[in-house]
C-alpha cells in the first residue's frame, strides 16, 4: 500500500513514566508517576489504485442517480429552467453586477494613475489611494456576494449531492492511522455503509482539539485532493499546506467560542 501523504498530530494524555532515585547508601529505588504529555499520533492519506478509482466513479454515478430517482434536478436542468425564466439573475441584478464591475475597473485605473506617477507621492495622493483600497475591497465583496448567490443556487442539485457523498466515500476509503507500527484505517468496518455511517458518527461527536483537528485535516486534504487531482506526494504537500491555513483558521475560531 502506497502512502501519498503523512501527518502527524500532538495529543494532550496521561502517560506513566518511570523516576530513578538513588539513595544515599547507593542503592537505587524505581518509582512511576502519571504526568499529562503531548504524544505525536501518526495518520497518512493512501494513494488511491486505479480500482478505487472505477468503485469512486461507480460510487458516484450510483448516488447521482438515487437523486434524480429522488426529484432532485440536475445542474443542465436547474440551468435550462432558469434560462427559460429569463437567466439566473434578473435584470435589476444583472445591472448591478456590471455597474460594480465598472466601478472596480475605474478604481483599479484610478490607482494605476497615481501609483504610476515618477514623483513622490503625497499625503493628500496617499489618502486617495487609501480611500480607493476601501473602495475596491468594499466593490469586491459586493461581488463576491453576487458570486456566492449565483453558487448557492447550484448546491441543491443531483451532482452536488453525489459529489458530497463522494468526498465522504474516499475520506472512509483513504484515510489511515498507525499505531504501534501498525497501519490501520480510520473506520475499519468490512461493510463500507457501516464504514460511513461510523464516520459520520464520529465526525459529530468530536470535542477536544484533536479529534477536531483529525477530523478537519482528513476532510480537506481529501477533498482538496479530489478538485486538484494531485496524484504525487509533492503536489498532495502542495495542497495540504493550502489547506492547513484554513484548517488553522477554522480550530481557533471553533474553540474559541
Amino acid at each position: 500500500m502506497k502512502k501519498i501523504y503523512e501527518f502527524t498530530i500532538d495529543k494532550e494524555e496521561e502517560v506513566t513514566e518511570e523516576e530513578v532515585i538513588h539513595e544515599e547508601d547507593g542503592a537505587t529505588t524505581t518509582k512511576t508517576k502519571k504526568v499529562k504529555k503531548f504524544v505525536p499520533h501518526k495518520f497518512f492519506i493512501r494513494k488511491a489504485t486505479h480500482a478505487m478509482m472505477d468503485d469512486a466513479s461507480l460510487y458516484y454515478g450510483v448516488e447521482l442517480a438515487k437523486a434524480v430517482k429522488a426529484g432532485m434536478l440536475t445542474e443542465s436542468m436547474l440551468r435550462k429552467r432558469f434560462e427559460e425564466d429569463g437567466g439566473l439573475l434578473n435584470k435589476s441584478e444583472i445591472s448591478n453586477y456590471e455597474k460594480l464591475y465598472t466601478e472596480l475597473q475605474d478604481i483599479i485605473k484610478e490607482t494605476a494613475s497615481i501609483s504610476s506617477s515618477n514623483k513622490k507621492i503625497t499625503k493628500t495622493q496617499q489618502k486617495k489611494l487609501d480611500e480607493l483600497e476601501d473602495k475596491k475591497n468594499d466593490l469586491l465583496t459586493q461581488i463576491q456576494d453576487f458570486e456566492n448567490q449565483k453558487s448557492s443556487l447550484f448546491n441543491q442539485t443531483a451532482e452536488t449531492r453525489a459529489r458530497n457523498k463522494l468526498i465522504i466515500w474516499w475520506i472512509v476509503n483513504l484515510s489511515y492511522k498507525t499505531e504501534d507500527d501498525k497501519d490501520s484505517l480510520m473506520w475499519e468496518n468490512e461493510n463500507i455503509q457501516q464504514r460511513i455511517n461510523e464516520y459520520h458518527e464520529w465526525y459529530e461527536n468530536r470535542e477536544d482539539v484533536f479529534s477536531y483537528e483529525v477530523g478537519l485535516k482528513f476532510l480537506y486534504y481529501i477533498s482538496f485532493w479530489i478538485s486538484t487531482s494531485a496524484n504525487s506526494p509533492e503536489a498532495f504537500a502542495q495542497i495540504a499546506k493550502k489547506a492547513d491555513e484554513q484548517i488553522n483558521k477554522e480550530v481557533l475560531t471553533y474553540f474559541e467560542q
